[in-house]
């Protein structure tokens, strides 16, 4: 009996580490596998091409969103760094304010963007590629407006 024992827990262990290399071998090959290095996308939005690659987009575009229930409209620049600046404002709000934005492309599918008032950092956001729309949450600064955090869209 003690033999069987031994045998289930050496088939327990074999199938737990085909298990594990399946899963590595699946996220180590993930762009491969949907195909995401071969993508490359050609936009023209208004402003100049943009292509995306492997390394992600480089160029100035076009975007629109919301910040909270407010609608917003973006303008974003792609460095070959992976820096990214630009501006964004709340276009049904009737006001002519634009904030500026800098930030980093973190890896394929999140970005961070900083948001700035008169050169002063206001609020961050950390926003995960859904689609075609980048989604997360921004917060503002404890001496902007509480500290509040709000849902934000980045879409093409």
């Amino acid at each position: 009996m003690a033999n069987h024992t031994g045998n289930k827990a050496a088939i327990i262990v074999a199938i737990i580490t085909l298990i594990g290399g399946a899963i590595t071998a699946l996220i180590s090959n993930w762009d491969k596998i949907f195909g995401v290095k071969d993508r490359v996308a050609s936009v023209s939005q208004g402003t100049e091409n943009v292509t995306g690659t492997e390394t992600g987009f480089k160029g100035k575009k076009k975007y629109t969103g919301n910040v909270g229930k407010w609608p917003t409209e973006y303008e974003l620049t792609w460095n070959e760094d992976g820096s990214i600046e630009g501006t964004y404002y709340y276009y049904e709000r009737n006001t002519p304010d634009k904030y500026e934005l800098r930030g980093r492309k973190i890896n394929e599918t999140s970005i961070e963007l900083r948001e700035y008032i008169n050169s002063m950092e206001t609020a961050s956001a950390m926003l995960i590629l859904q689609g075609n729309c980048y989604t997360g949450k921004i917060k503002n600064k404890e001496t902007v407006n509480n500290g509040r955090m709000f849902d934000m869209k980045i879409c093409e």
